[in-house]
């Protein structure tokens, strides 16, 4: 009896290990539900004309857990090279901006159901019955078109291959957009150049201390004054709705 006793005790004790250990691999698939990997991307900016104004080396990168980073590398008016970070942080529920040329950051809280999101992988180009299909550095990507009508009257297209065996990023966008009815013509390009999987660098999601604390408007104003000699970079309307979500996001941290 003894005997049976030590094995009926030995087998509850191990299937109550085994419990766990299962138990603990599928909090942890819940929570690493990310493809990790770091993309270096080009990107090139047209105006309204169709001509190239602007073009910038980024960086994104995405962790397991869903935070992300999206990193661009640019020159100030002075020609002196810096860096603006957008930076979604799950652990800590914020998204912070950064900018090296000013020495700023911006900071907004996530709400539990922005990180549940951000934290689920997107499979939804892998289900699409229909579109194009071609390979890009090696990964299989297929064509996604989007109309959008915007309610100030711009509609938007664009186009997306995106790959599914990351999470459907995509490695190549064009985005256009023009009057209802009107001209529509290219905006934005975006191309991957070079992928690295498994977890990025932590210091791409590093925060500099010592920055200062600004609004969107405050921001703006400080890179006007050290940089454009007074100029507004975007219109009033612009800046008053962009504080307007910042001092919302403000209260409900």
């Amino acid at each position: 009896m003894r005997r049976v006793a030590i094995l009926i005790a030995l087998s509850l004790a191990i299937g109550g290990l085994t419990f766990v250990v299962v138990r603990k691999l599928q909090v942890q698939a819940q929570v690493a539900s990310r493809k990790p990997f770091t993309a270096l991307m080009a990107e090139r900016y047209y105006n309204s004309s169709g001509a190239l104004v602007q073009s910038y080396t980024s960086i994104y990168a995405i962790r397991s857990d869903g935070s992300s980073a999206r990193i661009w590398l640019r020159e100030d008016p002075n020609g002196r090279r810096g860096v603006i970070k957008g930076i979604e942080d799950l652990a800590s529920k914020k998204r912070v901006a950064v900018d090296s040329m000013i020495e700023s950051i911006t900071t907004w809280p996530l709400s539990d159901e922005q990180v549940a999101g951000l934290k689920t992988a997107d499979l939804s180009c892998a289900q699409a019955a229909e579109g194009e299909r071609t390979t890009v550095l090696g990964y299989d990507v297929v064509k996604i078109q989007e109309e959008l009508q915007a309610p100030s009257g711009i509609l938007h297209q664009n186009e997306f291959w995106r790959a599914p065996a990351l999470d459907c990023f995509p490695m190549r966008e064009r985005l256009s957009g023009g009057p209802s009815g009107g001209p529509v013509t290219l905006s934005t390009e975006r191309e991957v150049v070079y992928v690295i999987p498994g977890e990025p660098a932590p210091a791409l999601f590093e925060i500099p201390a010592g920055y200062t604390e600004h609004s969107p408007s405050q921001a703006a104003a400080e890179f006007s004054r050290q940089f454009l000699g007074g100029r507004k970079i975007m219109s009033e309307e612009q800046l008053k709705l962009r504080d307007q979500i910042y001092e919302r996001h403000q209260k409900n941290r």
